[in-house]
């Protein structure tokens, strides 16, 4: 959601001058107040953007079902694969009339469909039949279901499901016109992997170039919560740490933790990271040369943790604990604690493209493309 929201809005800063016109973000509204939170921080250091970015609330209902929310991957794989048909139908109705809208000021108003000229999209479950849509993702789902169907290397998983699943993303990652696939990325374990598609364009991480943070803080680890609920066992081990603990949200499990947006990853006192192996994280962590430690896949838990792992191990971007052979704390004395720097790829990655900031590089493409079309 948030570097959607950052592709966005470089997107917008390009196109305001040169359409001469408002150009409005619209962003589904899935999570609730927390999304409201996180997208007023985000916009903090834009403020003209509070009455230009807009939440659906409409469009988050139709989406949230579809989307996944760690309640274990056949549960969620059968009703989504039940319920799509029904959701994608809404979906597509809710494009032919007005859509209620909330901006970040808290105030109602409605967006006609109509007006929406522009798409990008980060791992889409659903398409739109919006002309000029542009896809990226840290990996296609149809390629994770496709290898995972092939080599079954994961226990208690419906095969049957992956099949189907397989089939339905690869329809619905089609008719869009650039895809934007990162180095790294969830399958960049496999050699040279081709692209899929002609519209394929490889680019440097999706994420802008890390801000380093200031300010007095004492020496600690960041705690990055994904709100899996099957984590939880994790995150609580993580919270015991004898030390300064950091996170993105608190509970009743981390009370005396301090909270701090992720940007703070970067802070020269967040001497670690321990997260789930998501990109984001593991992009800003490696760029900040913060040491991170993710721990291993469980069988419930998307298989895109399961594939990012093994790019992560191939590539040693993190370290990756098994907590069913050693404890957390035992774990993290043979892991660095301090910054570091970051892994071999990233200079790879800044020679090919001539820049780590792979979301100017995709903004740039996108804005041209558009530009040219009109």
């Amino acid at each position: 959601m948030v570097r959607t929201l950052d592709m966005a809005r470089l997107i917008r800063r390009q196109l305001k001058p040169i359409l001469d016109e408002p150009v409005n973000i619209l962003i589904p509204w899935v999570y609730g107040e927390n999304q409201l939170r996180i997208l007023k921080e985000e916009t903090a250091d834009e403020p003209d953007l509070f009455d230009q970015v807009f939440l659906s609330p409409d469009l988050g209902d139709a989406l949230r079902p579809l989307l996944f929310s760690g309640e274990g991957l056949n549960e969620e794989l059968d009703r989504y694969l039940k319920i799509y048909p029904a959701q994608k139908k809404l979906w597509d109705d809710l494009f032919k009339s007005s859509l209620r809208t909330v901006d970040l000021l808290n105030r109602r108003g409605q967006a006609e469909p109509g007006s929406i000229h522009l798409e990008v999209t980060r791992n889409p479950v659903l398409s739109t039949n919006i002309e000029y849509s542009y896809y990226s993702s840290v990996s296609y789902f149809s390629s994770i279901f496709e290898e995972l169907h092939e080599r079954r290397n994961v226990a208690g998983i419906n095969y049957k499901l992956i099949e189907k699943a397989f089939i339905k993303f690869r329809e619905i990652e089609t008719g869009y016109r650039m895809h934007f696939q990162p180095v790294p990325r969830c399958m960049s374990f496999k050699e040279s992997p081709k692209p899929l598609r002609p519209t394929e364009r490889e680019t440097p991480p999706l994420i802008p170039k890390p801000k380093m943070m200031t300010g007095n803080l004492k020496s600690g680890i960041y705690i990055s919560i994904s709100g899996i609920p099957r984590l939880s066992s994790f995150y609580n081990e993580a919270f015991r740490l004898p030390q300064t603990i950091y996170t993105n949200a608190l509970s009743a499990s981390n009370s005396n933790a301090q909270v701090y947006p992720p940007i703070y990853i970067t802070h020269s006192s967040v001497n670690r990271v321990f997260a789930r192996a998501a990109w984001n994280t593991i992009w800003l962590a490696n760029l900040s040369g913060t040491p991170l430690v993710c721990p291993d896949h469980f069988p419930e838990d998307h298989p895109e943790i399961f594939y990012n792992l093994k790019s992560v191990s191939k590539f040693k971007l993190a370290y990756i604990w098994d907590s069913k052979k050693i404890s957390l704390e035992d774990f993290l004395s043979d892991v660095p604690c301090g910054k570091q720097k970051p892994p071999e790829i990233y200079g790879e990655i800044k020679n090919r493209f001539g820049t780590l900031d792979g979301l100017q590089f995709c903004v740039d493409n996108i804005v041209e493309d558009f530009l040219n079309a009109h």
